[in-house]
């Protein structure tokens, strides 16, 4: 699954409510899932695409210039599309690492019933063996 496909499976808001979530994006405050739903809406609107722009522009600047040492260019287009597909490729990592903890989870547990099953006799996965490695030995 690329990044549009899990990003776009989030619920959709309107622009004002988009408007409204730029401030905490800008902060690194949004949950996971308002991540998704505000960079879903964001994908998709170039009015509040525009709006984040200009908003990332003054905080940039703002920053960059209490800094008393600043470095690098100052081309703010990339450096907000830099910092939107930083936050959905963490947003998908992090998705992704969900999936697999669930998958090993499952995996552990069908294995620990694969081993109570074997203990109560009931596979006789053991038995089998013991006798395969006894016929080894003679």
């Amino acid at each position: 699954m690329d990044s549009s496909e899990f990003i776009s499976k989030s619920r959709k808001i309107t622009c004002r409510e988009a408007e409204a979530m730029i401030p905490d994006y800008l902060e690194d405050r949004l949950s996971d899932k308002d991540l998704a739903v505000f960079l879903n809406h964001i994908n998709n609107c170039n009015k509040c695409h525009d709006e984040l722009e200009t908003n990332f522009m003054v905080d940039l600047t703002v920053r960059y210039l209490n800094e008393e040492d600043p470095q690098g260019s100052f081309n703010l287009k990339p450096m907000l599309q830099k910092n939107i597909n930083e936050k959905t490729a963490r947003l998908v990592h992090k998705h992704r690492m969900r999936k697999l903890r669930a998958l090993i989870f499952f995996i552990t547990m069908m294995l620990i019933i694969l081993w109570l099953l074997d203990l109560a006799h009931v596979l006789g996965i053991t038995d089998a063996a013991a006798e395969f490695f006894r016929g080894i030995g003679r």
